[in-house]
């Protein structure tokens, strides 16, 4: 349970950090389309489009965390389902062979020859 974790908050930390640099990468250009003035002149009050700017900037890292954190868990969840089936599906090729196995090694052993008797001469005469 404890390695599930360990890769479970591996792989989600691994994604949000993806998303975070894909959201840092993105964000600036996608700002400053949104926030462009309409006819091409700035009659605005610029320190609040700043203010406006960043807090949006870090949103969208925000979200590109979350983003990134969801995908990761996905793709750990469908790992994890998928690494599991196996071991199940090799456990049911086992235990398939096992009892076959177990059948022959349960199997009487053949009786053995006779030993010759006392006095008798082993060696073919010929």
């Amino acid at each position: 349970m404890l390695a599930t974790l360990r890769t479970l908050s591996g792989f989600v930390s691994v994604f949000a950090l993806v998303g975070a640099l894909i959201a840092t990468a993105s964000a600036p250009g996608l700002l400053a389309w949104y926030h462009a003035p309409a006819a091409g002149a700035a009659l605005c009050n610029c320190q609040e489009v700043a203010r406006a700017t960043a807090t949006e900037m870090v949103k969208a890292q925000l979200g590109g965390v979350l983003a990134g954190a969801v995908v990761g868990l996905g793709t750990v969840i469908a790992w994890i389902r998928r690494q599991r089936r196996k071991e199940k599906e090799k456990a049911a090729a086992t235990a398939a062979v096992t009892p076959a196995v177990s059948a022959v090694a349960a199997a009487p052993a053949a009786p053995a020859l006779p030993a010759p008797a006392a006095g008798t001469d082993s060696k073919p005469t010929g």
